[in-house]
């Protein structure tokens, strides 16, 4: 174990707690074990079961994300019957199977997600701009070699643009509504490597509506959605997006998801009503997720997430 990393870790993990403190924020606890969790098709939570003390045994679920049990606990705020939730993150671990061993993934991961009523997307990408300003200490970095200016403004860019600047393409928005698989091989060898060699870091902006279930569409353009990623170094480190909100359009929403994971060979879950039913008292609002390991990675020069964790499954389980 590199052990000056890892104390690193811990005091990163510190620093994100108080930050989100000193921000406001109220942190929050929900379950790591639920019975419905999210439809996302191309994700796949642990299953196991919850045994009652009579032996009556409940289908459960390790979270992928605590995005459903915060959303809730903001519609309460949207509410009113608890403000203080009106600002609220959550630092811990969630679960995805079926996940390399190394790289930039591992099945158990740190997660960061917070949420804020009556923000929207650009919001939440000040918001990245100042966490990872604030734990870095600096203006610059250094990662794999280059040197990476994180003073603000970040770089903001389409992905219809960016498709066009670095791959030379005009259909990324036809191809993310006909052929995902297309899209994603664009990305992945034509896109994304133009992101390992910027020197500043990328906000990915305005995915196609069908890649983004729970945003809301951009009213000048519903084609996309308000929907970003953000690469340091090339490497992915967060997912945000402005809430929809829009509980009808939400259940069309997941019943398609439903279809496609059924479509893959999957299980389609059942619907959180709750959930649904919650939505639409939180009208306006934004919430993002950030991977700590891959941040982690990024602030400490690392090119693998086991350097950056204490147990990685490789060690737990053996290579892959």
């Amino acid at each position: 174990m590199h052990w000056q990393t890892l104390e690193k870790r811990s005091n990163h993990l510190r620093a994100i707690r108080e930050l989100f403190w000193a921000w406001g924020f109220l942190e929050v606890d929900t379950p790591l074990i639920v019975a419905r969790p999210g439809q996302e098709p191309f994700l796949d939570p642990f299953e196991t079961r919850v045994e009652d003390a009579a032996g009556r045994a409940h289908p459960g679920y390790l979270i992928t994300s605590p995005e459903y049990a915060m959303k809730k606990l903001l519609a309460k705020a949207a509410l009113g019957e608890a403000p203080e939730f009106a600002k609220i993150f959550q630092l811990g671990k969630v679960f995805r199977n079926n996940e390399d061993f190394g790289g930039t993934h591992n099945p158990e991961f740190c997660m960061i997600e917070w949420y804020r009523l009556g923000a929207d997307y650009h919001d939440l990408m000040a918001d990245v701009e100042n966490l990872v300003r604030a734990l870095a200490g600096r203006d610059e970095i250094v990662f794999a070699g280059k040197k990476i200016n994180i003073a603000a403004p970040w770089r903001r860019i389409t992905v219809d643009d960016a498709f066009k600047e670095f791959a030379q393409r005009d259909d990324a928005l036809e191809l993310a509504m006909t052929d995902e698989s297309e899209f994603f091989k664009v990305m992945l060898n034509e896109v994304e490597p133009k992101f390992r060699d910027a020197s500043y870091p990328i906000f990915l902006t305005e995915y196609s509506a069908s890649m983004a279930a729970l945003a809301r569409k951009k009213e000048t353009d519903p084609r996309v959605a308000e929907r970003f990623e953000c690469y340091i170094g090339g490497i992915e480190i967060a997912n945000a997006f402005s809430e929809l909100t829009d509980a009808v359009e939400q259940r069309a929403r997941f019943q398609e998801e439903q279809r496609q994971r059924a479509q893959l060979g999957k299980i389609p879950f059942e619907l959180d009503e709750e959930f649904l039913s919650l939505l639409p008292h939180i009208k306006k609002a934004a919430g993002i997720s950030v991977g700590v390991d891959r941040l982690l990675m990024v602030l400490e020069d690392k090119q693998n997430i086991n350097d950056v964790i204490f147990w990685p499954a490789r060690d737990l389980f053996g290579d892959q």
